[in-house]
């Protein structure tokens, strides 16, 4: 015979405690001790209770208008893609402190109508939302019939992204201090390289290189500045020919993307035992500090981890206290040097 489930009613009487306070302690408030939190939660497990998120969800939404839910969604990309894998960890820490639930939403970016988006998205089902991805200006005008708060995630074109809050890495001090570095360690005639030259933040930071050189007194050379021919293209085969020449004509190598930067270590490394082209010096950015190159190397640390967590914690404000943020926060960069 099935035994009826346990109702907060048990949980409160096991624990000896009121309805309310196992209600604030399943909720983590901080007004509950950590005695009778642990007393609550043993109650629970011994007589298997388990909170009904749908009715939680409704009852929530009764209260004060608001479910608790946000959305992180991605469009035309993978939540795997190396480039935002680390937002995961950023928003996993500010749900769990804000206590919200996180649903995921990919979309192809072909939408053409709210119509088209999913149910959690369409139907209401969350307060809110955090956006990255390959935003184009119809996305964005779909998003903004949601009439939901959103934060966007990432660097973006101002006339696509207009006066919507975003959350963005400051690609000026990232640039200057990568070849204020270069030049620290002695290197002069430094090249850069960039497979999507065509992505709107990879053609600003093409600019910045070269401002960045001009403002430390270097000369930039065009001929050293590689360009691939699109997203995924890879660096090998564009700098094979380079690195089987006797003579490099650079001292130096700024690729921002670690896959990249990467086949650009085998090459060099490849090459170490032919001549003096392991001094070359590479500077890329990593997603974690255990990335290494088997080659000399300055890194700059990914920031999605950070830009994510602050991204939460702003929509949450949005959403709770109806506030409207600045439209644009930029974090600066961590500089780590492994020579």
């Amino acid at each position: 015979m099935k035994h009826k489930p346990a109702s907060i009613r048990d949980v409160a009487a096991k624990a000896g405690v009121s309805i309310m306070t196992v209600s604030r302690a399943l909720s983590n408030k901080a007004v509950v001790s950590e005695k009778i939190k642990q007393k609550v939660f043993s109650s629970c497990d011994e007589l298997g209770y388990q909170i009904n998120p749908s009715i939680q969800d409704l009852v929530r939404k009764w209260r004060n208008g608001h479910t608790r839910n946000i959305a992180f969604v991605m469009v035309g990309n993978e939540f795997a893609d190396p480039a935002y894998a680390r937002a995961m960890d950023g928003i996993a820490k500010a749900i769990n402190e804000f206590d919200y639930n996180l649903a995921m939403a990919c979309l192809s970016g072909r939408e053409q109508s709210v119509q088209h988006l999913p149910p959690v998205l369409r139907d209401g089902r969350v307060d809110g939302f955090i956006v990255s991805g390959e935003l184009t200006e119809n996305m964005m005008d779909i998003f903004k019939k949601l009439d939901k708060p959103y934060v966007i995630l990432g660097n973006y074109n101002e006339k696509m992204s207009g006066d919507s809050v975003r959350i963005e890495f400051n690609p000026k001090s990232i640039m200057l201090r990568l070849v204020n570095e270069l030049k620290k360690a002695g290197r002069k005639k430094i090249a850069y390289f960039t497979e999507n030259p065509r992505n709107f933040l990879e053609a600003e930071l093409i600019e910045l290189f070269i401002k960045s050189m001009k403002e430390n007194q270097l000369i930039p050379d065009e001929q050293i500045i590689y360009l691939g021919s699109g997203a995924f293209s890879g660096a090998f085969e564009l700098l094979k020919p380079i690195f089987l020449q006797e003579n490099i004509p650079f001292d130096s190598i700024i690729c921002l993307d670690f896959r990249c930067a990467q086949e650009i270590a085998n090459l060099i490394f490849a090459g170490s035992g032919l001549g003096k082209r392991a001094e070359i010096l590479l500077a890329c950015t990593r997603h974690f500090s255990y990335h290494k190159l088997p080659v000399p190397a300055i890194y700059c640390e990914d920031m999605m981890n950070e830009m994510a967590y602050r991204g939460v914690k702003c929509l949450i404000e949005m959403i709770t206290k109806g506030e409207s943020s600045p439209h644009k926060i930029e974090l600066a960069p961590q500089i780590s040097i492994e020579i």
